[in-house]
């Protein structure tokens, strides 16, 4: 461990002396990273936490790697981590402390030196995820337990499977060696635990209505588990096989039992860890931990101290005598794909994925608070402001929050089911919530006051668009654009004439016109004052986007298989034509029949399913169903730079965005555990930077308001942060 600190210290230093644009970040958010990444956020979902067996190193096993503290004073030391894109899903220490076997997604073994993180030796045996790992008592073998139904032995100094027991048909989620190394327990998704003779391998008990967590008593002599249909604490003798006793469920949720000197711990419903005796089940002493259900519990090996982590993604350090919080770890990201959010003046990202959202100075990777409040996954978005982070959620609430202090302003209720979506007007007066219902509510953005709600069928699966002065909303209903009133909700405008269901909308940017496009394969200009239908534009193909180009003109963007074309809404003029390569595309691309049929799914492989208008208005970008982006120069009416083809082993479903001053567009082939975000530039379509995250990225990715930075989701909960290159 010594050199794994000076590792982490070596890395400080370096990381000192680099680019001010690296070196501002915090030293914790650099460690480990990809190759090209500047700063990691968050520090991934929590699996568990385990002590060092001589107390000296608290380790927490994330989906993103291990990440090693100091046993007493907390200090982080380092991150031990893979070099692929399969998420960590379990790990443990060899009883001398010099190696940590890590399991993964893809049903590989580690065994890494715990001081270096070097991998020693990889264990190959499992068909999928490890989601146990329990070494002897002497170090000499390892259990592992995974989904393919498997448990499998092996010998630590050869790294030979020397044994595989089979009897589960469910997925196995614990294995654990009793004290004297004698016997195996193994706990199943089948809802059976089962022990194992260690050397022969003979099935020897079956339990029914159990799971996990197993744990033995200190001399072996006992193991305890939990009811999956009553959670009760059933124990056990470990020869026999005979009940001892059961310990009866006293809460509303699911105990979490671990033993030491015959006292265990269950989760009360006012989210308290309460001690208690085993024998007499006295209540002993709680500790208060109000965030969430808590997911792994461990004692110090000197019994002095608790580590908890819970379902949220925080872990807290206990004193086991007085139950005193002694310190909380942050940067933790509960379950999750993260979304992500930039503050308008771009100072702080929001990241989800959690219950609720953690927010992050950009500019140093510092993590600043986590947003309690909700009781189940939530959206959220800041104020144009960027002084307020503004929440929603399934919980049939929506709040606001301080984002400087993490203090909730208000709570609104009302709702009934889940809250979405979450939508400021550009001036920050007002915002707009809606609900699986059909209840749209407008509110006063400074006040939290409801200021109309509307409800009825009509208001379901609805899109809004503020005006430019966010004094009206705009909401489609089927056929009809309505114009409501901001602060009254009271319909000023209908928008009749479409005969289909209305696509969407753009404001003209001194919103006096507004342009729609319908499923009557019409575009339609209105005048926003007087309700008049300026111009209708009837198009033969696919109608993709309408948008105003820089100078205000309505442009509607359409597509007929392998061309795309511009028109000016208001003129009705054919503006450019952009025709595609009609012919040996897919010819050059088909690298297997499954890929081919991937493609043939989406319909013909040439034909164009994706088109973005870039935010400056200089290009466009195309998405063929072969996988294939084309940039090219709308004025010019030619491509920019080659084709850009899909990437080899990499899925054909492919994501583009522009940054905001539309000189990068981001691809990403999304699917699986891929999706590696590459950046391209839009003058002449040559690749700038491919960002090299290790677990998938797909379209979790956003610019900063600037274009200077990107920031990338990740599977794992993490999200990192890159530069874009300039020119």
């Amino acid at each position: 461990m010594k050199r794994l600190f000076l590792m982490f210290t070596l890395f400080f230093f370096v990381t000192m002396c680099l680019s001010p644009t690296f070196a501002q970040y915090e030293p914790s958010t650099q460690i480990s990273l990809p190759e090209g990444a500047i700063a990691r956020l968050g520090r991934g979902h929590i699996k568990e936490i385990m002590y060092s067996p001589d107390g000296t190193r608290l380790a927490v096993t994330t989906s993103s790697g291990v990440w090693i503290y100091d046993g007493k004073t907390g200090e982080e030391l380092g991150l031990i981590t893979r070099r692929h894109k399969h998420l960590v899903m379990s790990a443990a220490y060899s009883p001398d402390g010099k190696t940590i076997a890590t399991g993964y997604w893809n049903g590989t073994l580690r065994l890494c030196d715990a001081d270096t993180g070097k991998n020693k030796n990889t264990l190959i045996g499992h068909s999928y995820v490890i989601d146990s790992i329990a070494y002897s008592p002497n170090g000499s073998m390892i259990a592992t337990g995974g989904t393919d139904k498997t448990v499998r032995l092996w010998d630590v100094s050869t790294g030979k499977n020397i044994n595989t027991l089979t009897e589960h048909i469910g997925p196995v989620y614990s294995v654990k060696f009793s004290p004297d190394g004698k016997t195996i327990a193994t706990g199943s998704e089948d809802n059976t635990i089962r022990l194992w003779d260690t050397h022969t391998g003979k099935l020897r008990n079956t339990f029914d209505g159990y799971r996990k967590p197993i744990v033995f008593s200190m001399d072996g002599n006992m193991f305890f588990a939990v009811s999956n249909s009553t959670y009760e604490v059933q124990i056990w003798d470990t020869a026999t096989g005979q009940p001892i006793k059961t310990i009866p469920k006293k809460n509303t949720v699911y105990p979490i039992v671990y033993l030491l000197k015959n006292n265990t711990f269950t989760l009360d419903d006012k989210g308290e860890l309460i001690l208690q005796n085993v024998h007499t089940e006295k209540p002993l002493k709680s500790f208060i931990d109000d965030t969430q259900l808590i997911v792994s519990i461990i004692y110090s090996p000197d019994g002095k101290t608790i580590a908890t982590a819970d379902l949220n993604g925080t872990m807290q350090w206990w004193d086991a005598h007085t139950g005193e919080n002694i310190k909380t770890f942050t940067r933790y990201i509960g379950r999750g794909h993260p979304s992500i959010q930039y503050s308008p003046n771009g100072k702080l990202i929001a990241t989800g994925g959690a219950i609720m959202p953690n927010l992050w100075d950009a500019a140093t990777g510092k993590f600043l608070r986590t947003i309690y409040g909700h009781e189940s996954y939530g959206i959220f978005t800041f104020s144009p402001d960027g002084d307020i982070l503004a929440t929603a959620s399934a919980d049939s609430t929506a709040r606001l929050w301080n984002v400087y202090t993490g203090e909730n302003i208000k709570t609104l209720t009302g709702h009934n089911g889940r809250v979405y979506p979450l939508i400021y007007s550009p001036d920050g007066n007002t915002f707009v919530t809606a609900d699986d219902g059909g209840t749209l509510r407008i509110w006063d953005a400074d006040t939290g006051n409801q200021l109309k709600t509307l409800t009825g069928d009509t208001y379901k699966a609805i899109w809004f668009l503020y005006s430019p002065d966010g004094k009206k909303l705009a909401t489609r209903f089927n056929d009809t654009v309505r114009l409501l009133n901001a602060y009254t909700g009271e319909t000023e405008k209908s928008l009749l004439g479409h005969t289909g269901r209305v696509h969407a909308a753009a404001y003209s940017p001194d919103g006096k016109t507004i342009t729609t496009y319908s499923t009557d394969n019409t575009v339609r200009l209105w005048d926003t004052n007087t309700e008049k239908n300026i111009k209708t534009l009837n198009i033969l193909g696919k109608i993709m986007a309408v948008v105003y180009s820089p100078e205000g003109e309505p442009l509607a963007i359409t597509t007929h298989e392998e061309t795309v074309t511009l028109w000016n809404v208001a003129t009705e003029q054919l503006l450019k034509r952009y025709e595609g390569q009609k012919n040996g595309i897919l010819g050059s691309l088909t690298r297997s029949k499954k890929r081919q049929n991937e493609r043939t799914r989406w319909g013909p492989p040439n034909h164009i399913h994706t088109v973005k208008y870039s935010p400056n208005g200089s290009t466009l970008a195309t998405v063929r169903n072969n996988g294939i982006v084309q940039l090219w120069d709308v004025d010019k009416e030619r491509r920019i730079g080659k084709l850009i083809k899909p990437f080899k082993d990499e899925p054909l479903n492919v994501w583009i965005e522009y940054s905001p001053d539309g000189r990068i567009l981001v691809t990403a082939q999304f699917g699986n555990m891929t999706g590696t975000p590459r950046l391209w530039d839009t003058a002449t379509g040559k690749l700038l930077k491919t960002l090299k995250g290790y677990t998938y990225c797909g379209n979790s990715l956003k610019f900063s308001p600037d274009s200077k930075t990107i920031a990338t989701g990740h599977r794992d909960g993490t999200v990192l942060l890159w530069d874009i290159p300039t020119r």
